[in-house]
């Protein structure tokens, strides 16, 4: 049987949902698994809010085995700002936005918080990368074969020194 209901209750750790159904005089079902994208190699994880709209569907063997399928827009829940064909996103609470627009071939991830990304090696390429904000290097060591390393417009591959002395001297500001 299938019905819309409301979401009274959550198990994180389990995936399982108990489901309101105001067409069966408010009834609270049993536990019931909530559909996900993938869920063998790899894995999807998203659990509805409490009080959430979705649909439901209960096995005939009685109204507490089933499946929560899901919830979807409406006139009082709309599609997010900016929502689009060739668009994928995600919405969080805190204002958080990850966006892919296919058609752009651009992601876009808006994160009210920190962002921070971990692994053995990362690399990244690009025809032009912009930092826009202060930079921090908290250790190693910086490796730019052949390349060069400018600040305003002096060069540390090409820039000129005055007054350079031999020995234990200090050599003068760059010149532009």
């Amino acid at each position: 049987m299938i019905h819309v209901g409301y979401i009274s209750s959550v198990n994180y750790e389990s995936g399982t949902v108990r489901v309101k159904i105001p067409d069966m005089d408010d009834f609270i079902t049993g536990s019931l698994i909530v559909f996900q994208g993938r869920t063998n190699d790899t894995k999807d994880y998203e659990m509805p809010d409490i009080e959430e709209m979705g649909l439901v569907i209960l096995l005939p063997n009685g109204n507490s085995h089933g499946f929560y399928i899901g919830s979807g827009y409406s006139k009082t829940v709309p599609v997010p700002e900016g929502a689009g064909k060739g668009k994928r996103m995600v919405v969080f609470d805190d204002g958080t936005k990850v966006e892919y627009d296919k058609t752009a071939h651009k992601l876009t991830i808006e994160c009210v918080g920190n962002i921070e990304v971990s692994s053995n090696s990362t690399t990244i390429r690009s025809n032009n990368i912009i930092f826009d904000g202060p930079v921090t290097h908290n250790n190693g060591d910086y490796n730019n074969p052949g390349g060069d390393v400018t600040a305003g417009d002096i060069s540390l591959k090409n820039h000129k020194t005055t007054k350079v002395t031999a020995g234990l001297g200090v050599s003068g500001p760059p010149s532009a």
